[in-house]
């Protein structure tokens, strides 16, 4: 494990206006349209080259937008390097982004995330909760602290979180997924199996929730319907 900092509360009071910032700024206007061309980058590899040019051009300049431009790439690039695998860098570019946009929810969970990728739930949940902390009204926090209550066994818990991120965000197939194995988990297997189907109606070529709903068919000895089910996942990563 290397994730050991402290989360400090979310700032969100402290969100700076950008309408104060000065629109005649030519290096603000060169740095925004820069962070465009690392988020249109083609490649990761790409991507995270350009949030390295970002930094390194413009964290020691003065500017009243200087902390959150530099913040925000600093963030970018963690997300880079995480989905590269680079976590121990990746992590070192959260804790710097959380340091200069103290007021930004973006790092802190996207901390979270790489905590619990890497299996460190406690300090997953310690995020997502500063998050919620600072928007009650995030549905991603709601569906991550779900996650890592299921990952940890607390699945009563994990429910409670999952229904309030579905009831935000009605859409987010993901959390209805995670709502229906929580489910399944504390005996509600019929009332799962049905809520598999539903988001399989909504969303037929969702295969997680096509995965969920063969081994949930399976579990209850419905192994016909459950090899149906199977044979119509076409997702790699369950063959």
């Amino acid at each position: 494990a290397f994730g050991t900092s402290d989360v400090a509360r979310i700032r969100v009071e402290e969100t700076p206006d950008q309408a104060a910032y000065d629109p005649n700024d030519a290096t603000l206007r060169e740095a925004a349209l820069k962070l465009q061309e690392g988020l249109k980058a083609p490649t990761v590899e790409k991507e995270e080259a350009i949030w390295t040019e970002i930094i390194e051009k413009y964290e020691g300049l003065q500017g009243d937008w200087v902390p959150e431009i530099v913040g925000r790439t600093y963030g970018n690039r963690g997300n880079a390097r995480s989905r590269q695998g680079k976590f121990e860098t990746a992590l070192v570019d959260y804790e710097k982004a959380i340091e200069l946009c103290p007021w930004s929810v973006e790092p802190v969970l996207n901390r979270g995330v790489l905590y619990e990728n890497t299996g460190q739930l406690a300090l997953a949940e310690r995020d997502y909760r500063a998050v919620l902390q600072a928007n009650p009204e995030d549905p991603v926090g709601w569906n991550n602290l779900g996650n890592v209550q299921m990952g940890t066994g607390n699945f009563t818990e994990a429910l409670v979180s999952l229904d309030r991120a579905t009831r935000l965000s009605p859409e987010f197939a993901f959390a209805a997924a995670n709502h229906s194995l929580a489910q399944f988990e504390l005996g509600e297997s019929n009332l799962a199996i049905k809520e598999m189907r539903a988001i399989l109606r909504r969303y037929p070529e969702f295969p997680e929730s096509r995965a969920a709903l063969a081994a949930a068919l399976w579990a209850e000895g419905l192994e016909v319907q459950a090899e149906t089910e199977w044979q119509r996942v076409n997702d790699p990563r369950y063959k």
